[in-house]
């Protein structure tokens, strides 16, 4: 997705452990709410759990701090649940983000044959990236320890 040196360009390294410590101290407002109204579990939980539940996960680096981590769990060939948690750090490399993400999706569903997650209702940014993506955006339906709206996405291949 980046390229392979630390320093002022964006990167892309393997996520780690302790990736997810650092993240859940600078997670961006409305991923917070989302996994809020998800799980309801704190940001360092809920990293903790994605990254532990992820065959694969990798954390983009600006400098020495993250930009972002995602991944993805389940059964290769069949099923998939992609999901990405972020900084604010992503608007400074929004662009470059945008330009590079399709392609590693894209390949996340040929290697899955099938990715599946849930978006919270009030994350319209998120929406409109998952739609721009490809992904098939369901109506919104309760969902999460408080019932609150979620709009079921996938991608079949």
């Amino acid at each position: 997705m980046l390229n392979e040196v630390k320093g002022s360009n964006p990167i892309l390294l393997p996520a780690t452990r302790g990736d997810c410590l650092l993240l859940a101290n600078t997670l961006r407002e409305e991923d917070k709410v989302e996994l809020t109204h998800a799980l309801g579990l704190t940001p360092e939980q809920s990293l903790l759990y994605s990254y532990t539940a992820s065959d694969n996960s990798y954390t983009a680096w600006l400098g020495d701090e993250i930009i972002l981590m995602f991944g993805v769990g389940g059964i290769p060939g069949q099923y998939g649940s992609p999901w990405m948690l972020a900084s604010d750090l992503l608007t400074s490399v929004k662009l470059t983000f945008i330009k590079q993400c399709r392609p590693y999706v894209e390949a996340l569903a040929d290697s899955y044959g099938y990715l599946e997650n849930y978006v919270w209702a009030g994350n319209t940014g998120h929406i409109r990236w998952l739609k721009w993506l490809g992904f098939h955006i369901c109506d919104p339906e309760p969902y999460g320890i408080n019932g609150e709206p979620f709009h079921r996405f996938f991608m079949k291949r």
